[in-house]
């Protein structure tokens, strides 16, 4: 084995290129003759080798970040350097999300007996400690998990046969809150409900007992367990991670106009989003916040919500993560209705009533959020809740369709 070249496997395909790290620090990408498909949307099969000053961006969407990089270093010590992404990929590159896998060059990509036993899943899930337990599992298992996000998170196992917190095909993610963002998985869990419920494609979510922890199942893996190709925007737009918030919304169309299969039923599901996210006050929907899944080539779409939070019951100056118009700032329904508009095709009537949908799936969410309020108090789910019940008045939502024209202000 050489530990500066590493193998890459597309699942399903094989062995597809190698990664080498040069002495100068740069990397060499090579395709091997017998490749049967690319990496990635942006790399296409070719005879000669690609140089790259940092690793290709789709090697970093799964890279970890936050917590789960800090639980890295405290248990390797100088073993790993934080900034070392070649390194780390070398840890975690079994485990990517998505259909690639990176080994030491001669590696297997399925060890044989991969990760002993944790708690058990059901056990987390029902517990009044969820969070210890899921922090435990993580810092165990945190130089193996691919993931990236600032909340501790870890990939997690279920079958009929037993119930753990593991890594490899794992079918779920298992998410816990910070001491930094208490209630947080209360507040995403009732995002994915009312995006689920105004229209949008969200993957199944299960909150604990307790309300510190939450299982979202990966939109990834087939149910016949085969793997999809998974890139987030930052990869698709040539960015590091690290560059996640320099770009805008209107960058965000381009990228859907080039990649999809479908742009003009991409361009609309994200104008949902888009609505969804200021009318929850979502000031985390970056780059890396945002991806392509394709289990082929010809069939590149927009990939499920992930990560929906609003953020100002937290952050209570936050505001959205990337520009519109050169600005970071809320729009009011007459301004998102003009977005539709101008920025993603709509008609008027169209962006209008997919609004008015957003505002009825937040509407009827309220129910269970109030719910959960009543079981899980804290101050950011209160807050949480009066943004919840401010964005579905209806009174929001009476506009004429031909008034944003003339309109400066957002309502």
């Amino acid at each position: 084995m050489k530990p500066d070249i590493l193998d890459i496997h597309v699942i399903g395909h094989g062995l597809t290129a190698t990664l080498e790290r040069e002495r100068n620090g740069e990397f060499l990408f090579t395709y091997r003759t017998d490749a049967r498909t690319e990496i990635s949307l942006t790399m296409p099969l070719k005879d000669t080798p690609d140089h790259f000053q940092r690793l290709p961006p789709v090697l970093e969407t799964s890279l970890p970040e936050g917590a789960l990089l800090e639980a890295i270093f405290e248990k390797l010590g100088k073993g790993i350097r934080l900034t070392d992404d070649f390194g780390i990929l070398k840890l975690v590159g079994r485990n990517l999300v998505g259909r690639l896998a990176v080994v030491l060059s001669g590696e297997p990509i399925d060890p044989p007996d991969p990760f002993p036993a944790n708690e058990h899943l059901l056990h987390i899930l029902r517990s009044h400690n969820s969070r210890e337990l899921v922090t435990r599992a993580m810092v165990g298992l945190a130089e193996r998990t691919g993931l990236s996000g600032v909340l501790p998170k870890t990939f997690a196992m279920s079958s009929e046969r037993e119930t753990r917190v593991a890594i490899p095909a794992g079918k779920y993610i298992l998410k816990t809150e910070s001491q930094e963002y208490p209630g947080i998985c209360v507040v995403e869990e009732v995002c994915m409900t009312a995006c689920r419920k105004a229209g949008l494609g969200v993957p199944e979510t299960i909150l604990s007992d307790d309300g510190k922890s939450l299982l979202v199942k990966r939109f990834d893996l087939g149910e016949e367990g085969d793997r999809y190709g998974f890139e987030d925007f930052c990869a698709l737009s040539g960015r590091s991670r690290k560059e996640k918030y320099d770009s805008s919304y209107e960058a965000v169309i381009k990228i859907l106009s080039l990649f999809s299969t479908e742009p003009k039923k991409d361009i609309r599901i994200f104008f949902r989003f888009f609505a969804l996210m200021h009318l929850l006050k979502n000031g985390d929907a970056h780059l890396k916040n945002f991806g392509m899944l394709y289990p082929s080539r010809e069939n590149v779409r927009l990939s499920p919500v992930y990560d929906m939070v609003s953020t100002t019951p937290f952050l209570r100056k936050d505001t959205p993560a990337l520009t519109f118009a050169g600005k970071r700032s809320w729009l009011g329904t007459r301004k998102l209705v003009a977005f539709g508009i101008e920025q993603c095709g709509l008609t008027e009537n169209e962006a209008l009533s997919s609004v008015r949908e957003c505002m009825e799936g937040i509407g009827e969410t309220i129910p269970f959020l109030r719910d959960l309020y009543s079981r899980h108090p804290s101050e950011s789910v209160a807050r949480t809740l009066q943004i919840f019940e401010v964005s579905s008045k209806p009174e929001r939502s009476s506009l004429s369709f031909s008034g944003h024209r003339n309109s400066k202000k957002g309502t």
